[in-house]
């Protein structure tokens, strides 16, 4: 129909991944030895830490993208003036699902390194080495 646009989303792309991670252990802790050792251990956690959360997280955003997605009006023709409008709304629905999400991966992020960064834990390592 001449002067009428359908628009719709049909497919959502997402890749989730944790930024390659350098550990910096301080140049007292010499590498091989017991406090090194300790100390780099001690980094993993937090490194392990991020990758399940990333685990956990991202099929959960992918239902909630495609929840989202769901509840969208069905596509129907509107004024080609519209389509931009149409356009900001698809995008919103599914930024709001996406950003939603996010911002409880990156609560569960804190709350599991700080777990990891407790007083227990850093007397653990302190006597790690005796």
């Amino acid at each position: 129909m001449a002067g009428v646009v359908c628009r719709w989303i049909d497919e959502v792309a997402i890749t989730i991944t944790a930024a390659p991670r350098t550990i910096y252990v301080t140049r007292e802790r010499r590498p091989g030895t017991c406090p090194y050792d300790s100390v780099l251990m001690h980094e993993r956690k937090h490194q392990a830490a991020d990758e399940a959360v990333i685990a956990e997280f991202a099929p959960r955003l992918k239902q909630k993208v495609a929840r989202a997605l769901a509840a969208l009006r069905p596509p129907a023709p509107v004024p080609r003036s519209d389509a931009a409008a149409v356009e900001r709304r698809l995008t919103a629905a599914v930024e709001r699902a996406v950003n939603g999400e996010l911002r409880a991966l990156e609560a569960a992020r804190h709350a599991r390194q700080a777990a990891i960064d407790t007083p227990g834990e850093y007397r653990r390592v302190a006597a790690a080495c005796g």
